[in-house]
């Protein structure tokens, strides 16, 4: 072994491992068969067939290729094959956080290009993600990336996704854009409202006279 700077507990974990540096390996079998550098391997047989990858995090307890936790250090790429449950989310949003503040603008206009669809999952061979069987609501990437870029990523596999909590601030000015529309038809209604009573003030003020 000509490695170095790598940790390694279990039997048989890294057995593979010649030239591997920075290499964290444990569990039994963890990255069995694996020559790569700076990898984190946690778990009974995790990564066993991952075979000379570099900069990876598997955490699972089985060999398969779609483990539980996987992520990417060059990329900063993290996935959960899973279901993730929080009993509370905060993402940071504080005004002082936040520069080149523009509101949003003519989003009515642009939501009305996007649509809200059911879907089931594709079933592709070697995309290593673990995809719901259920019956899906959501949007198509593709489509919300023309009209809001900021909410599109791609994958480290080319494949797009949808940052869905932030479609929430459109939404909120999408409704208030709709409240002004309203406000503005209401203003007028009241001007036409005023114009007919003024009108038939008028009307009947003329016949009083006849």
């Amino acid at each position: 072994n000509s490695g170095s700077y790598n940790v390694m507990i279990g039997n048989n974990t890294g057995l593979s491992n010649l030239s591997g540096m920075n290499n964290v390996y444990l569990g039994t079998s963890a990255g069995l068969l694996n020559n790569g550098n700076s990898n984190v391997f946690i778990g009974y047989n995790a990564g066993r067939n991952a075979n000379d990858i570099s900069g990876q995090l598997f955490i699972d307890n089985s060999s398969t290729d779609m483990p539980l936790i996987y992520g990417n250090f060059d990329t900063d790429y993290f996935r959960i094959n899973g279901t993730l449950e929080v009993t509370e989310e905060i993402i940071p949003s504080d005004i002082r956080l936040k520069e080149n503040i523009v509101q949003l603008d003519q989003v009515l206009q642009k939501l009305a290009h996007l649509r809200g669809i059911y879907f089931d999952w594709k079933k592709i061979d070697g995309l290593n993600i673990k995809l719901n069987d259920r019956r899906q609501i959501g949007v198509i990437a593709q489509e919300v990336e023309q009209y809001f870029p900021e909410l599109v990523a791609e994958n480290e596999f080319g494949y797009k996704g949808v940052d869905y909590s932030k479609l929430t601030p459109i939404l909120i000015e999408a409704v208030n854009e709709q409240q002004d529309i309203i406000d503005k038809q209401q203003s007028e209604i009241d001007e036409l409202s005023k114009m007919i009573k003024e009108l038939q003030a008028l009307f009947d003020m003329v016949s009083d006279k006849e």
